[in-house]
């Protein structure tokens, strides 16, 4: 007695946009078929999500099936990789392959050639994953900004503790 189904990304016939068919067959109390009941998934509304995602200017955001790694979604788009499963030797397809609900690595990405911090996160009821990738320059990027603000706020209060310094010392 299956649970959830979800098919291959599709092209919606009344659409004739991207969706997922998520579908389950309905029994009666003695386990007689009694005929299925099916939603839609449109992949525009992940889609436009994924866009208010900001991982900077490299970064990547997927949805992908769990039980055969194959892109269902992401954004930045790349519409010749959906259905397509990851590459055997996919790293984090191989983190991921020992079960585990959630992987964080760090791998050049065949797709684009981006070097990236991948985290992927398996959804617990369902056979999707999230995997969202930082490019390492952006990372470094922004714990260098991180670091330059640090330093800036200790000097800020380095000069305003001194400056109370000195009016304590002309109270006196």
């Amino acid at each position: 007695q299956a649970g959830l189904v979800f098919s291959e990304v599709v092209t919606g016939r009344t659409t004739g946009r991207q969706v997922i068919a998520v579908a389950r067959g309905l029994r009666d109390g003695n386990g007689a078929f009694l005929g299925i009941v099916y939603g839609i998934l449109e992949l525009d509304y992940l889609q436009t999500l994924f866009r208010f995602v900001d991982l900077g200017p490299q970064g990547s955001i997927a949805l992908r099936r769990s039980d055969n790694n194959a892109l269902v979604v992401r954004h930045p788009e790349l519409p010749m990789e959906v259905n397509r499963p990851a590459s055997d030797d996919n790293p984090m397809a191989n983190a991921m392959a020992g079960g585990q609900q959630t992987a964080t690595i760090r791998f050049v990405s065949r797709v684009d050639g981006i070097d990236r911090i991948f985290s992927a996160h398996s959804l617990s009821y369902y056979p999707l994953r999230f995997v969202v990738g930082i490019s390492l320059a952006d990372a470094l990027a922004v714990r260098l900004c991180l670091w330059l603000l640090n330093g800036m706020l200790r000097q800020e209060s380095r000069g305003r503790l001194e400056r109370q310094l000195g009016r304590l010392r002309q109270m006196r």
